[in-house]
């Protein structure tokens, strides 16, 4: 065994010292479980040099810390650092165990937490990923809340971090939110610049001013309050987004008639109506604002619905009070229902090209055929871009030489 060539293994995959024939097994997607691989395979790099993505479970670690000041205990300028904790539910349907599938970010009201949130949701939304976060104080920081936390930031970091995962579909991530949550999933739709959040659900809360006016949208560009010195940065909203609002007219803490709010929440609301229709504007809807008559009767709870542009924005008026009832969940349900049959499954994703690296000269293929989109290529394997699906096995036996002899490599 001592004079047995030298092989340089470059591609993440340690192999065997054999004297004839060097055999190892990759699980396609590139991601192997055996502990003596040291390197692994990113689908959009070029070099095996980086961790596969790995798969959320209702047990993953996604929490993030935040620090920043505010006054506690009266005493302004206290520094806190707070760890989100974070809720995960993964679905159980058996068909969408090899696909990537819907994240649903649902945001409690004030006084609740993201575990409750599994729970009341779960039966209905059980077809998504469901992440939800317990925000500080139990709250999220919208103007005149206790909590000054950085949500907005954090919500970002959690975004990023799903897409990291390989059971996400990064393209279908929504947002659903009731009352104080409602507030911050539109400063979300507002402030969060990215073509992959697919919906937003508010339940109980509307746009308010300083968010928006003068026909325009706003945002925070430091701490948050209720005047226009604090909502005092621009902005437009990204197009090709889905919007879905349900608000009562009893409501009798979020006035259906907007106005303003007293207390600890100190806004001024738009009109749940209107609020919906500036939506629909952002959303490139050109048509005047659906008059209250106009709405079409859904079937129960006196309620109405209305629509712009082909249900993309769609607003159901209700007479429920300040609450979430089953009839409710019943409408986010078909709202955010998809063909599980259609999710995507769990591939390499494509990128550019990538080479595993034999240091060798490759002869031929001996027996087996490779995967669709690999192929040889003078001393590599080349993809562009792998294309299996991972429960997909594909063996391949490979005749190469070196300056000191010959070998084969089995896959």
């Amino acid at each position: 065994m001592s004079n047995l060539p030298v092989w340089n293994q470059l591609s993440g995959y340690k192999l065997a010292e054999l004297e004839e024939r060097v055999t190892t097994t990759v699980n396609l997607p590139l991601d192997p479980s055996s502990a003596d691989i040291i390197t692994g395979f990113k689908p959009d790099d070029t070099a095996l040099s980086s961790s596969p993505l790995p798969t959320l479970i209702n047990s993953s670690d996604l929490s993030i810390e935040k620090t920043w000041t505010q006054t506690v205990n009266n005493v302004p300028n206290t520094s806190v650092t707070y760890t989100y904790p974070i809720s995960i539910r993964i679905p159980t349907i058996p068909s969408l165990a090899t696909k990537k599938v819907p994240v649903v970010i649902i945001l409690h009201g004030n006084g609740g937490n993201g575990s409750a949130e599994i729970t009341a949701w779960q039966n209905y939304l059980g077809d998504h990923i469901i992440i939800a976060p317990t925000g500080y104080s139990n709250s999220w920081n919208l103007a005149n809340e206790e909590s000054k936390a950085p949500d907005i930031e954090f919500l970002k970091d959690l975004i990023a971090k799903l897409k990291g995962f390989n059971n996400v579909d990064h393209s279908k991530i929504k947002f659903l939110g009731f009352s104080n949550g409602a507030g911050m999933v539109n400063r979300a739709f507002i402030e969060i610049d990215d073509p992959d959040i697919d919906s937003y659900v508010t339940i109980g809360k509307q746009l308010y001013d300083p968010q928006y006016r003068n026909d325009t949208f706003f945002f925070p560009s430091g701490q948050t309050g209720s005047s226009p010195a604090q909502y005092n940065t621009a902005t437009i909203p990204l197009q090709n987004k889905r919007y879905l609002s349900i608000h009562s007219t009893d409501d009798g803490t979020i006035p259906y008639a907007g106005g303003v709010v007293s207390g600890n929440i100190g806004l001024t609301f738009l009109p749940v109506q209107e609020s919906a229709f500036v939506i629909a504007k952002s959303q490139g809807y050109t048509g005047g604002q659906i008059p209250d008559g106009g709405g079409v009767f859904y079937g129960t709870n006196n309620t109405y619905y209305y629509s712009y542009l082909g249900g993309r924005v769609t607003h159901y008026k209700t007479q429920a009070g300040h609450t979430i009832a089953t009839f409710m969940r019943e409408i986010v349900q078909a709202f955010m229902t998809y063909v599980p049959s259609t999710a995507p499954d769990i591939y390499l994703e494509a990128g550019s090209s990538t080479a595993i690296q034999l240091n060798t000269s490759i002869i031929s293929l001996i027996s087996g055929k490779l995967p669709p989109g690999m192929r040889l290529e003078e001393n590599q394997l080349v993809g562009t871009p792998f294309e299996v699906q991972r429960s997909e096995t594909f063996e391949f036996v490979l005749r190469a030489t070196n300056s000191s002899g010959s070998k084969g490599f089995g896959m």
